[in-house]
């Protein structure tokens, strides 16, 4: 007879759909984290400090770069190298995290411009910062990380620009004003092409199409089919509150939002679904998302960093990751009954988890 433990989420709300949910596997705790990354089981906050977060639930601080007074509010990651970028006075450090706990500055530039470095992205030899405040966004060559070197400057009115993305020709660009597109014909040059829609303030790349998170909630979604010209698709109403952050992989987008945690939407051609919600109401403002491998990390900006599993079967604990597949549990969610259908062997356990990750029983 074969054991089975069945761990079953249990959702107090509407938004938890087909037993999939986010479990909390961790928790790090720090005041006033912005933005995050990652590499390898190594989480990476945007104020310079660096995780061993290979057990999420036994976090543990390993190195520390310091900004000499400046506040880091954000951080790429880039093979070998992380690029801090900081607030009110704009700068970018370079640092060397091959080892972990010992995180070395290769060098850094300061803008004299914007509000803060708040979003950046590389490909080759090229970085592209988004500096906020006037719709500044940047071009640095970093062929040499030990002497970066300032190539060109777009001030694009309208509002705030606060991140970026590169897709080979191209940066696209989430701006008050828009979704920018800008041809790069060399390093040293950014030229501004197109805009399209209004009130952007996050962006994501992914299977051909650009994420665009809205300032005052939700994300609209466009194909760069052809590059120079974004066609819209479809939208994804969200009432949480600004979309801070936005992270796409296996057609799966993650969003940050304002004032009600993380939410999962599986993205189809010309559609979407929604399926899952971290809360993390009492962590103040989601500011940032990242993943790795099948984890997901959310930052907050009162009490720290989360490390969260998305289950999309409802199946976590079972022995050998061999899905009961007649299995039917519902209904989901529920205030009330909780129905079992369909057990093939002797269940030894079931685990019934709140959306925060809780046992409940």
């Amino acid at each position: 007879m074969k054991k089975i433990i069945l761990s079953i989420v249990l959702s107090h709300s509407a938004l938890l759909l087909n037993s999939q949910a986010f479990l909390e596997l961790g928790f790090y705790q720090e005041n006033g984290i912005f933005g995050i990354n990652s590499k390898d089981s190594i989480l990476i906050l945007s104020n310079g400090k660096l995780i061993d977060n290979s057990n999420p639930s036994i976090p543990n601080l390993i190195g520390q770069f310091s900004f000499s007074g400046s506040l880091g509010i954000q951080v790429h990651v880039d093979e070998s190298y992380g690029f801090f970028g900081t607030g009110m006075t704009s700068a970018i450090y370079i640092v060397d995290i091959s080892n972990p706990s010992f995180p070395l500055q290769q060098s850094s530039i300061d803008f004299n411009l914007g509000n803060g470095v708040f979003g950046m992205d590389t490909q080759d030899r090229l970085l592209v910062a988004a500096l906020g405040e006037g719709g500044i966004i940047a071009s640095i060559d970093i062929l040499d990380k030990n002497n970066p070197i300032w190539m060109d400057t777009l001030m694009i009115s309208g509002g705030q620009c606060r991140d970026v993305c590169i897709n080979e020709d191209y940066v696209y660009a989430a701006h008050a004003g828009g979704l920018k597109v800008i041809k790069i014909a060399d390093v040293a040059t950014l030229e501004l092409i197109a805009s399209f829609g209004s009130g952007y303030n996050s962006i994501a790349l992914g299977d051909g199409r650009l994420f665009l998170g809205k300032d005052a909630g939700g994300v609209d979604v466009f194909s760069i089919l052809n590059p120079d010209t974004p066609e819209p698709l479809f939208s994804i109403p969200n009432s949480a509150g600004t979309a801070w952050d936005l992270a796409y992989t296996n057609g799966l987008l993650y969003l940050a939002t304002n004032s009600e945690g993380l939410f999962v939407y599986e993205i189809q051609s010309d559609s979407w679904e929604l399926k899952a919600n971290y809360p993390n109401t009492d962590n103040g403002q989601s500011f940032g998302v990242a993943i790795q491998d099948s984890l997901v990390m959310v930052c907050g900006l009162i009490n720290g960093v989360a490390t969260l599993y998305y289950d999309e079967n409802g199946t976590v604990g079972m022995e050998d990751n061999n899905p009961i597949q007649s299995l039917h549990v519902y209904p989901n969610p529920t205030r009330g009954l909780l129905y079992f259908e369909g057990f093939e062997d002797e269940v030894m356990s079931i685990h019934i988890f709140s959306t925060n990750g809780s046992i409940i029983q």
